[in-house]
């Protein structure tokens, strides 16, 4: 039997695992770029994707702006559209103010309401829902708001373009509130400022002129007229209305005698007598009365009466009350009397005043006294609550258009002189109306009416400008000098040197007894938009 052998080979022992070293694995980096590679794109594939998204999402938010911003244009520019159209109503193309009667219609604006609206400025074309857009319309109207704002509008501009990103179309709103403003203002002259009237009643002589009295400039008597000594009423501008009766006494008096006036209307009789009795109709263009008229007829036809429009004493002081009312040097236009030129105390070495419109800033009214220079320049209208004092004690000279509104009385004191021009210490009268004279009254200039509601009364005044008062005027009892108009629905006692040659006034201040309402003004006072 044979006995089998293990091959030696297989009797070799069989060899046991490797030993691991652990920092050659470590080492080992046999794969690795892989690995980063896909980490890079990873990385990259991040960045491309998150600068797409910025990318596409700025580009929509710069198209969305850009929009907007043609929006907003587009609003902007239909609040002008509006805003011209509304001017067009108030202002003519030199931007002088033109209207007085109609404060605001809502009619006059068109284009009001997408789609109704426009495309552009420079496009008519109806608006479609793909097109830009542009409209205008008022989005409130409220009347009154003050002494002098009639009303507020509020009046917006819109702006529509297409949604860049699709959806709903962008729009934006502008708006403007604009103040409707009758402020105080230069307006025409009305014919009670170019005569002498007197609305008193009941006496044999309700106007009386006398001694050397020469008038040149019309004359309304609602009662009876009586001149005397060589007091005589001349000129071809001259139109004389008497509702009743007319007497020259003295033998010296006349109408018309050197210069035939335009026209003689009287109501009663007339007679050229001390104390005979009228002859009615008057007889006129006749030695008999010494009254000639440029008309040619016989007797004088009768007037007809022209009452006198009141004044709005109680409108001109709330607007004042309802401005900033500013004074200097302790003067205040409420005081209980208020002196024009103080001779001591507040204001004496000078002072300032202005009225200013809450609204628009505008100055309404102001009055400067300098006293080293002796003058006073006023602009607008004033109003004083108390009594008003005229007083000097040297001539002053005035610049300035405005008219003086008094509650209570107007004095003066024994020969106080207010003037446009001096000579002499006095009021240059004969100068005034000499054109070619530096002291000629340029009433473009220079124009003061003082108005009361008490009596007006002064002894030896020298003034020229205009004069009324709802109560009398006296300027009797001494040698009173002025040149101007006067005028009061009651008695006007007229000083022995009145000189009713003067030039015409073109303009006043509005407010003033029988003037127009002032232009219409607008005053943008707020605007505001929406993007």
């Amino acid at each position: 039997m044979s006995v089998l052998q293990r091959s030696p080979v297989a009797r070799r022992p069989v060899p046991g695992p490797a030993a691991v070293d652990l920092r050659s694995w470590l080492r080992e980096e046999s794969g690795m770029a892989l690995v980063m590679a896909l980490a890079v794109m990873l990385v990259l594939t991040i960045l491309v994707t998150a600068t797409l998204a910025f990318t596409s999402s700025s580009s929509r938010d710069a198209s969305l702006k850009q929009q907007g911003q043609s929006a907003y244009a587009l609003a902007e520019a239909g609040l002008n559209a509006g805003l011209a159209q509304l001017y067009s109503h108030y202002y003519d193309s030199s931007g002088a103010p033109t209207n007085n009667t109609t404060l605001y219609s809502a009619t006059w604006f068109t284009g009001a309401g997408i789609p109704s609206s426009q495309q552009s400025p420079s496009s008519t074309t109806a608006c479609t829902s793909t097109s830009t857009c542009m409209s205008w319309s008022p989005a409130s109207w409220t009347p009154g708001g003050g002494a002098f704002t009639k009303g507020v509008l509020v009046l917006q501009g819109v702006g529509r373009v297409p949604n860049p990103t699709g959806g709903t179309p962008l729009t934006r709103t502008v708006s403007e509130k604009i103040a409707m403003e009758q402020l105080p203002a230069r307006v025409s002259t009305p014919s009670y400022w170019s005569e002498l009237y007197t609305g008193a009643t009941g006496q044999p002589c309700d106007l009386q002129l006398g001694q050397t009295v020469n008038a040149n400039a019309p004359i309304y008597v609602a009662g009876n007229l009586c001149l005397t000594s060589a007091a005589s009423i001349e000129g071809s501008a001259v139109t004389l209305k008497v509702l009743g009766n007319i007497r020259l006494q003295n033998g010296g008096a006349d109408i018309g005698k050197t210069t035939a006036v335009t026209s003689v209307q009287v109501g009663g009789g007339c007679v050229k007598s001390n104390n005979g009795a009228y002859i009615t109709p008057c007889p006129i263009n006749t030695s008999t009365t010494q009254i000639w008229d440029q008309s040619g007829r016989t007797t004088a036809p009768a007037p007809t009466a022209d009452p006198l429009p009141s004044i709005d004493f109680a409108g001109v002081a709330a607007g004042q009350a309802a401005s900033t009312v500013a004074c200097t040097n302790g003067v205040s236009l409420s005081s209980a009397t208020y002196f024009l030129t103080p001779a001591s105390g507040a204001g004496s070495t000078g002072y300032t005043c202005t009225i200013t419109d809450l609204v628009s800033s505008s100055i309404v009214g102001s009055i400067t006294y300098n006293s080293a220079a002796h003058t006073v320049a006023f602009s607008g209208d004033v109003y004083f609550s108390g009594n008003l004092d005229l007083s000097t004690t040297s001539p002053i000279t005035y610049t300035g258009v405005g008219s003086f509104f008094v509650a209570g009385t107007v004095t003066a004191a024994n020969g106080s002189v207010l003037c446009v021009h001096v000579a002499s210490g006095k009021c240059d009268t004969a100068n005034a109306t000499n054109t070619s004279s530096p002291d000629y009254w340029d009433t473009t200039l220079s124009v003061l009416i003082i108005q009361s509601q008490g009596a007006l009364s002064a002894t030896n005044l020298t003034f020229q400008g205009g004069l009324y008062s709802a109560t009398s005027i006296n300027l009797g009892g001494g040698q009173s000098a002025t040149q101007g108009p006067l005028v009061s629905p009651q008695l006007i006692v007229p000083g022995q040197s009145l000189n009713l040659s003067f030039p015409n006034f073109p303009f006043i201040i509005s407010g003033t007894l029988g003037t127009s309402a002032p232009k219409y003004t607008l005053f943008p006072t707020a605007g505001g938009g929406s993007f």
